[in-house]
């Protein structure tokens, strides 16, 4: 789910009368922006905008949240998940849950790299190929910054076209992202 919303912030100066005729300033546009997301995500993402985000000289609000949540088209059965060591850097390992499947996958390889496709389910087998991860794997071990600085966009997009099914042996750490900007 994806949604997108401009948010103009003309001069959102609302005064409200209290007792002994006082004025005070309230700024709605946080509690606006808030409540359209959460309406939007069905209560998935909430306080997007937090209360000091918004000041006086604020105009223009662009929104943008992403919520997902899917199952894998082949999904990794838990009784294969085991702590196994994940390389971090040369000096810097940690144990980690590690998921394990042997299936057909779209894969390719070059010198210097690995890259996988996996599929998410859509609830329809028609569809099942429309959303998928792809995983790049340096073949060297501590190679990952020297595989990202010597791919660009266009490698990428021709990578992508590449790849067959074919019977994959796939180790793969367990994982969450979560991610905020403000």
């Amino acid at each position: 789910m994806t949604i997108n919303q401009k948010i103009i912030l003309w001069n959102w100066q609302i005064k409200f009368l209290f007792k002994k005729g006082k004025f005070e300033l309230l700024n709605f546009a946080e509690n606006i922006i808030n409540e359209f997301v959460e309406k939007t995500t069905h209560d998935k993402i909430k306080n997007l905008i937090s209360p000091d985000s918004l000041t006086t000289d604020t105009r223009l609000v662009l929104v943008n949240a992403v919520y997902f949540k899917g199952k894998w088209s082949c999904p990794f059965d838990s009784e294969l998940t085991q702590k196994k060591t994940f390389y971090i850097t040369e000096e810097k390992n940690k144990e980690v849950d590690m998921m394990k499947k042997t299936s057909s996958f779209v894969y390719f390889e070059t010198e210097e790299l690995q890259m996988l496709k996996m599929f998410y389910s859509s609830g329809s087998s028609e569809d099942d190929d429309d959303i998928y991860m792809v995983v790049f794997l340096p073949k060297e071990r501590f190679g990952l910054q020297k595989m990202i600085k010597n791919l660009d966009g266009e490698k990428i997009l021709k990578l992508l076209e590449r790849g067959d099914k074919t019977k994959v042996d796939v180790l793969f750490p367990k994982f969450k992202l979560e991610s905020t900007t403000i």
